[in-house]
């Protein structure tokens, strides 16, 4: 993982520059791990500090983190539609 005050994060920051923040991973050898996505979500804090999800199945993981700007309460979206 890249050190979070360097790089393209940064600049995100300092140009007050927000969005949301999606990521994904597949291994074709192993599984991925939770962890592995946790440490992505980590990365992706300063896209959006008011949510994060997580979506895991085998070989594919994917994460995203929220930025609330409408619909503050009920604005939350889900990575898969099922239960």
């Amino acid at each position: 993982m890249t050190d979070r005050n360097s790089g393209a994060g940064r600049q995100v920051r300092e140009l007050g520059l927000r969005m949301c923040g999606i990521a994904g991973c597949y291994k074709a050898a192993d599984r991925v791990s939770e962890q592995l996505l946790l440490e992505m979500a980590g990365e992706l804090a300063h896209r959006g500090p008011n949510g994060v999800g997580l979506y895991l199945d085998g070989r594919f993981g994917m994460v995203n983190t929220r930025l609330a700007i409408i619909d503050l309460a009920g604005g939350d979206q889900p990575i898969s539609d099922e239960g």
